[in-house]
């Protein structure tokens, strides 16, 4: 039963992290060697003498002895082990173009983030870096056509055929913006609009103005449609709280009457740890109403994709799959994501929400992408999201509290 030589010969660097987020109990069986009750289920492919790869097998690490075992099977016929199950071959990146705003949104955590913008040297190297790419959104905790060399660097994005994608508070759509956004060949611009009331928009979108952003949508959809462009294809986000949580139809109504062509997300407030400790302290309490916004977002979902499709649906019929969903593990709730997340420093993280270097190995400026995808730390960083095995960095997300796997 005891599998532990032969999965240090082929993963020795994967073992479950040690201090992670609490699993329900049924998570942690004895441990069939030691008999200790600090065990935990991971999953693995295994292979036999006959050559035949059993797939997501479950498998017990104990964490007083350093073991693996296979409970309930004689294990001397095992001759392989691949617990490399994650995605790992992304044709996806987000690369923040810029920290800076010229909004200053109240739950926004771009804002007490170093004010930078990305350069066009470093995003030259990150292009030529990730061979591999398809797809790259030039999207941050800022507003990317801020970034002075924003339409540069979609000059050297389409010199290489990717499809580019970004968003936009909407309010810096000047006419000369409008016209580089169809002529360079933004193929997707999604804008964030919070609430179809001026007054309520400004007060969470603080320094914006809700009818700017209505004229700047409308502007480029009349530039877009006169000229004879197909694209930017214009999405719809945003974000709710419990005083607008009824309002995603009002605003999903506002936004195609003045040009949006689909639906891409609403949410409720984001509730990870790292967001919330630079929330307001009157605002913090509204964590609690996340639920319920949430559940009102669910229920509005299927009248609003009747007056906008979803993105999701309109990018499948390019053959561009963004789902993000990954691979199930088939035993709890996991994280497995498709894209890579790169900071303005090129610095890659586990996901969006993580905005502090992890290690200096994972750098796009100095490392090329299969380097990165290799390195032992990164992929046991990916071994334990992949189990729903999740670090105290991960507390809050949605990810986290997911109860069907």
């Amino acid at each position: 039963m005891d599998i532990t030589p032969i999965w240090d010969h082929h993963h020795a660097h994967l073992r479950p992290y040690v201090k992670h987020l609490p699993l329900h109990h049924t998570a942690y069986p004895i441990c069939p060697i030691c008999h200790a009750n600090r065990a935990i289920t991971v999953v693995a492919n295994l292979r036999f003498v006959d050559q035949v790869w059993q797939n997501k097998r479950q498998i017990v690490y104990c964490f007083d002895c350093d073991r693996f075992s296979l409970p309930d099977q004689n294990a001397t016929d095992l001759t392989a082990v691949n617990a490399k199950l994650w995605f790992s071959t992304p044709t996806i990146l987000n690369i923040e173009p810029t920290t800076r705003c010229n909004f200053n949104c109240w739950y926004c955590v771009g804002r007490q983030m170093k004010q930078q913008d990305l350069s066009l040297e470093s995003f030259e190297t990150v292009l030529n870096h990730f061979p591999s790419l398809k797809v790259i959104a030039i999207v941050g905790e800022g507003e990317p056509i801020m970034n002075k060399q924003f339409f540069k660097m979609v000059q050297l994005a389409k010199r290489r055929e990717l499809i580019v994608l970004t968003i936009s508070n909407g309010s810096t759509f000047s006419q000369s913006v409008v016209r580089q956004l169809c002529e360079e060949g933004v193929d997707y611009i999604s804008v964030s609009i919070d609430s179809f009331k001026a007054e309520t928009f400004a007060q969470s979108r603080c320094d914006g103005n809700l009818n700017k952003v209505l004229e700047g949508i409308a502007k480029l959809r009349e530039y877009r449609d006169s000229h004879g462009y197909s694209t930017p294809i214009i999405g719809l986000k945003g974000t709710l709280f419990k005083h607008t949580m009824n309002e995603l139809l009002p605003i999903v109504l506002l936004a195609k009457q003045q040009g949006v062509d689909v639906l891409e997300s609403f949410q409720p407030l984001n509730r990870k740890a790292s967001y919330i400790q630079f929330y307001p302290k009157d605002k913090q309490p509204w964590i609690a109403d996340t639920d319920r916004v949430n559940e009102q977002i669910n229920q509005a979902q299927e009248v609003a994709q009747q007056i906008l499709p979803r993105t999701l649906k309109v990018a499948s019929g390019y053959g561009l799959d963004l789902a993000n969903a990954g691979r199930k593990n088939g035993i709890r709730a996991n994280c497995d994501q498709e894209w890579i997340y790169s900071l303005t420093t090129g610095d890659v993280t586990p996901c969006c929400y993580l905005k502090e270097p992890f290690d200096p190995a994972w750098n796009l400026n100095h490392f090329q992408i299969d380097d990165i995808l290799h390195n032992e730390y990164y992929e046991k960083v990916r071994f334990n999201l992949w189990n729903g095995i999740f670090p105290r960095y991960c507390e809050g997300c949605d990810k986290t509290l997911e109860k069907i796997v």
